[in-house]
């Protein structure tokens, strides 16, 4: 059982607030569900996604030499997700639901 279990935890995303967790969720899926795949994010949803990503545990090793430009792209299994498209030309995915919830918690 989850210690916050029945308990909103409120979250600051930039200047988004979300009362919870699942509001942040529902906030990201819409967000990258109005991208087609291939397409990069406009400058609005790629302020936000900074710092979402900026609250990924390995955010410093994901950034690498800095991010230029975020693509959604589609997984293995289908589904879409970011990838980040770095500065010295390298690319990488991005787990934006490890952002929202970082592993162990």
């Amino acid at each position: 059982l989850g210690r916050h279990m029945g308990r909103a935890i409120p979250l600051d995303i930039g200047s988004m607030h979300f009362a919870k967790k699942a509001d942040a969720i529902e906030y990201v899926r819409k967000l990258i569900g109005k991208y087609s795949i291939g397409s990069f994010l406009d400058a609005e949803d790629t302020s936000f996604c900074l710092a979402l990503f900026a609250r990924h545990s390995h955010f410093s090793e994901k950034a690498g030499s800095g991010i230029k430009a975020i693509e959604v792209r589609r997984d293995e299994y289908g589904n879409k997700h970011f990838q980040i498209h770095r500065t010295d030309g390298t690319n990488i995915d991005i787990s934006w639901v490890h952002c929202i919830t970082p592993k162990g918690e």
